[in-house]
């Protein structure tokens, strides 16, 4: 749920989602829809049963972590891993 934090609200679904971690664009690329389809099935639960909201998990804000942005050259550095983990080489970007 989303309140009035940023990411504080409560927990009504958790899913372990299918990303390509061949390379940064390619995990960028692949979590968008992921998360997507993963929001489009907690909306149809909630649908057709309105209680699991108030049967959510609240979130414990002393373990919670938020992360800034890392900037352009951490990406550069991310993607180049992935790339190399992957047998792919190095980023062309």
């Amino acid at each position: 749920m989303i309140d009035e934090g940023i990411d504080t609200g409560d927990i009504i679904s958790k899913k372990v989602l299918n990303i390509d971690l061949a390379s940064y664009n390619s995990f960028r690329a692949s979590i968008y829809p992921e998360i997507a389809i993963f929001v489009a099935e907690v909306l149809e639960k909630i649908t057709k049963d309105p209680s699991i909201i108030s049967n959510s998990t609240r979130q414990n804000e002393d373990i919670a972590k938020y992360r800034e942005y890392i900037g352009e050259n951490k990406i550069l550095q991310l993607d180049k891993s992935l790339k190399a983990a992957n047998g792919r080489g190095t980023s062309n970007r």
